[in-house]
């Protein structure tokens, strides 16, 4: 079971696995905002630089893309 709680500026961030979400109490919270996202179970390095360029390029080209609404990547950025 994924879950994760993390503060930014009073504000909790609530990472949680979307097989359970249905189970979190919320009555003790008020909800800003809510979001899906994918988060990778296992991430990759990049070592070589040509290769960190590319990659960075290809997300930069797709993130700019308005067809594309949200890129996903399991690559872990040093």
């Amino acid at each position: 079971m994924t879950k994760k709680f993390l503060t930014k500026n009073s504000n909790y961030i609530i990472i949680y696995n979307i097989i359970r979400i249905n189970k979190v109490n919320v009555q003790f919270f008020t909800f800003s905002m809510a979001e899906l996202r994918y988060l990778p179970q296992t991430t990759s390095n990049l070592t070589d630089e040509d290769q960190t360029k590319k990659m960075n390029k290809l997300i930069d080209l797709l993130e700019d893309c308005d067809d594309v609404q949200n890129v996903y990547h399991n690559w872990e950025k040093e």
